[in-house]
Parts: structure tokens; sequence; C-alpha cells
């Protein structure tokens, strides 16, 4: 009996041992992974918060070109200098005209000497757009970041940025002895640095690096850390509290993947349901003409619409089937009623265009085009009367991708749109990517049009590039009289929103399309609420 207990306990404590040792390696081993996602994300900000910088200062430089104030008039000099303080991190701007020669004012900083010329600044890189360039130029501390915006060819405007700042909080304070980061132009050279030195021990053999390369400008982000850095990054607890800490965290993740699991499943099945009875169908919401007031198209809009008559709201499900995969399941669906209840109106309207939105991943995904002409066919819709809107609500992540995409579409007569330009992940940079036909102003600029400056110098902004780009604009969420007076007057040739109409069954639709003229007035409240 005692040899049997002795042997027992012996065992007991044997599986102890190797519970605890194999709990520390896994413990170590994820401890390494988090460290170096931690590190990549760090990466990954440093370059995310270095992009929201320039998209500040190009929208400030918008604002001085579309001023088309006199070179080195007291208006020109004073708007520069309104435009420098009002941006943190510029260290000067300069009105530059065209030419090798050309003449140039500016704000009256300190890097007004040594502007590069026209020769030197024609080779710097460009990204996704060609009218962007951006490289580096000796400041008085040091090298600085210069970024010139010469939309069109024309008159340009040139941003001196001191970017050293950008990358101050980025780094915890256990690293800022042993790591080092750094901000880098296409080709190598460094605008802006955290603790890292050119040549020195961050070059050393066995540094971890990380890097994060924009897709919208030629720049990126790297980061350099040491060996010894990584190990006592984290403090390491007991070995017994690392084995129970796993536990409870493996115990709370499993119990917190079980509840995601068995709340989202039901709702994948209600939708896989609704969508094979045909209850998620596609609303029109007219887009108008502003000049005309005619009928020129629609966007669909996914609607639930359940047996009793009830809504399921798009914020609730059209999350669901993105996330899913349910993305091109949707689409193909919004197809086939199209093509059964607009197809003969569409069949005689040859120029009247209905929109419908996918996805980044989805319209980067192996195959779509493919699938999509065979649902254009089966449905029995011509190719010219469609329009794919790129949603925002994910990043274009693979761009060479979506240009190959966009030009096999364009070839079969099918048109891309950038929908809420100026307030997603992709905005202008899709632009040159997608060679785009259309441009969609969000509403959360239209709303203020009439009565903020700042709205309506975007809206003028982005009508302007699109211009330049060959595209046409869409306004949307227009919803009131003047609103739409403000965008005539802005250059914006269509619009959609309450002041035309709600979204609409197919078969009203349809009959609008028949109509083909819409009378612009305010909606009565009812009306609102009914849709």
């Amino acid at each position: 009996m005692h040899r049997l207990r002795a042997t027992y306990l012996f065992a007991a404590a044997a599986a102890l041992i190797v519970w605890s040792v194999g709990c520390s390696v896994f413990y170590r081993h994820l401890t390494d992974r988090w460290n170096h996602a931690q590190l990549s994300e760090m990466t990954s900000q440093a370059l995310e918060r270095a992009e929201r910088a320039l998209d500040l200062v190009v929208l400030t430089q918008t604002e001085v070109l579309i001023a088309g104030l006199a070179l080195c008039g007291p208006e020109a000099v004073e708007q520069l200098r309104r435009s420098k303080y009002g941006v943190g991190h510029v260290a000067d701007m300069y009105l530059v005209e065209p030419g090798v020669r050309a003449r140039h004012c500016s704000a009256g900083g300190a890097f007004s000497a040594s502007l590069p010329p026209a020769t030197v600044r024609s080779a710097w890189p460009t990204g996704s757009n060609p009218d962007l360039r951006m490289g580096t130029f000796e400041g008085r501390d040091g090298p600085v970041l210069g970024v010139e915006w010469r939309p069109g060819g024309a008159r340009s405007i040139i941003a001196a940025i001191d970017a050293d700042a950008l990358l101050f909080d980025v780094l915890p304070g256990a690293l800022r002895e042993r790591a080092g980061l750094a901000l880098k132009i296409e080709g190598g050279d460094v605008f802006a640095r955290f603790a890292l030195t050119s040549g020195g021990a961050a070059n050393e053999a066995g540094w971890t690096e990380f890097t994060s390369e924009s897709v919208r400008y030629p720049i990126s982000a790297e980061l350099r850390v040491a060996p010894d850095a990584l190990a006592d990054w984290r403090a390491q607890p007991g070995e017994m509290t690392i084995a129970v800490a796993i536990l409870v965290g493996l115990l709370v993740s499993l119990l917190c993947a079980e509840a995601i699991h068995r709340r989202i499943d039901p709702k994948s099945e209600a939708i896989d349901k609704a969508l094979a009875k045909g209850e998620i169908t596609p609303y029109f919401q007219p887009i108008v003409d502003l000049e005309t007031g005619r009928l020129i198209g629609g966007e669909a809009l996914a609607r639930w619409i359940l047996p009793d008559g009830s809504r399921v709201s798009p914020a609730e499900f059209i999350p669901i089937i993105e996330r899913s995969g349910r993305s091109d399941r949707l689409l193909r669906a919004q197809l086939q009623h199209t093509g059964a209840t607009l197809g003969p109106a569409l069949a005689a309207r040859p120029d009247m265009r209905i929109s419908f939105n996918v996805t980044p991943e989805q319209y980067c995904a192996p195959g779509f085009v493919d699938r999509l002409l065979a649902d254009l066919a089966a449905a029995k819709l011509s190719t010219h009367n469609i329009t794919l809107e790129m949603t925002e609500r994910q990043a274009l992540a693979r761009p060479d991708a979506a240009a190959e995409t966009a030009a096999r579409l364009t070839a079969a007569g099918v048109r891309t749109a950038i929908d809420d330009a100026g307030t997603g992940h992709n905005g202008l940079a899709a632009m040159q990517t997608l060679q785009a036909d259309c441009l969609k102003i969000d509403k959360y600029f239209i709303d203020g049009v009439v009565d903020e400056r700042r709205s309506r110098l975007m809206v003028e902004m982005l009508t302007s590039i699109a211009r330049e780009f060959g595209m046409s604009v869409v306004a949307e969420g227009v919803e009131t009289g003047a609103q739409a007076t403000t965008l005539r007057r802005l250059g914006v040739g269509a619009a959609q929103g309450w002041l035309f109409s709600a979204a609409q069954p197919a078969e009203r639709f349809a009959a609008m399309i028949d109509e083909r003229l819409l009378a612009v007035e305010e909606l009565p409240e009812s009306a609102i609420e009914a849709a």
C-alpha cells in the first residue's frame, strides 16, 4: 500500500514537473511571438502616423492652391504662413511657379535658402499619385522631408516637414536604449528617426529588423531592436504563475471563442436562409443629374425584409456578410433580382448605370471578374449598365491585383467608382490604382457644404482632382435644395439623397426609369419614417 502510494505520488510529481516545464517553454514561445507581433504593430503605427500627417499636409497644400493667389503677393505669403502654423510638423511652405528657374515664395521659415531646384525635385520618387513627389533636403538642423504637390502639372506647392516628432512616443520606455525607429524615403534617405543613428550599433549582426512600406506614399518605417532588449522587454513571472496564467488564459479564450461562435453562427445561418428565400433584396436609390434633374442611375442597397414585414438593419447583417465571406453570394443575389425586375427597363436605357457595392478584398480576390461576368450573363444584364462601388470599410491591401481587376472590368464595360471618398481607408490613393470612372463624395462633407468652409473646400478639392483624372462626381446624402445648389456651383455633376428619393423597391424604381425626371423637393417626414 505504501509502495503504491509512493508510486502514485512520484508519478503525480513527475507529471507536474513535465507540465510546468512544458508550460514554461510554451510561454516563452508565446511571449516571443507576442513581442514580435507588438514590434511589427509599432512599426505599422509609425508608418500610419506618418501617412496621416502627410494626408493633412496635402489637404492644407490643396487649400492654398485652390485659393489661386498671386505668386509672392502679400495674400499668398499670409496664406502660406497660416498653413504652416496650422500643421505642427511643417517647418516651411513654398509656392513655386513652373519652370527650371522658377520663382518661389515661402512662409518665412528656416529652410527657405535650401529649397532644391526643379531639376533635383523631378527625380524625387512618387507614390500612387504621380502629381505628388517626396524627397529629402538639408534644413538648419539636418535632413527634412520635402513634399511637392502639383495637381495638373501647373503651379506647385512644397512643404518642408520636420518629422522627428512623429516618432517621439512610439517606442515603449524599456526599448528606447536598445532600439531605433526611422522613417525613410524610397531609395533609403532617412527623414525622421528616434534613438537610431546611421552606421552605429543598430547595424550590428543579430539585431531584429521590422519594416512597413506605404502603398500610398514613397515612404517606409524601419524598427531595429537589439537581442538583449527583446529578452528583457517583459518581466518573467514564476513558472507556476506562468502555468496558471496560460491555463486560465486558454480557458477564457476557449470560452470567449465558444460564446462568439454561438453568437455569430445562428445569424450566419439565418443570412444563408434569407438569401436562399430572397428576403435580402436590393432597393435602389436614384442618382440624379444636378443640371437637368434627369435620372441617370441608381445605387443598389441591400435590404433584409422579414416575412412579417419588419426589417433587419444593414448595420447588423452587412458586416457579418463581409466578415464571413458571403459578399459574392450577396452580389449574385442582387444581380439576379435586378435582372429579373429591371432588365427590360435597363435594356431600353443603355446609358443608365446601376451601382453595386463590393469590398476591396472581394474586388481583389482571384476569379472575381470571371464570376461577376458569369453572374451578369445569367441575370441577362449588360455590363454597360453596371458600376461597382469600392467600399471603404477595408483597406486596399493588394494594389496590383486591384489594378488588374480594374483593367479587365473596364475592357468588359463595367465601371468602377470610389465610394465615401475622403473618409475611409483608400480615398484618393485608389484613384491612380483603380483608374476609376466615378468619385462619390461622402455625406460627411455634404452635410456642411453650405455653411462650413472646410467642407466646401474639401468638396471643391475632390471635384477638381476627379476632373483632372477624367472622373465623374456624385455627391451622397443630399437632403436640401441649398446643398444641391452649392454642389452644382462647385462643379459636382450628380447627386443622390433624401432630397430626390429614398431607396425604392425595384418595381417603383423601374417606374422612375420610365418617368426619367425627378422633382427636386423635400420629402415629407412620413416618407422618411417609412423608408
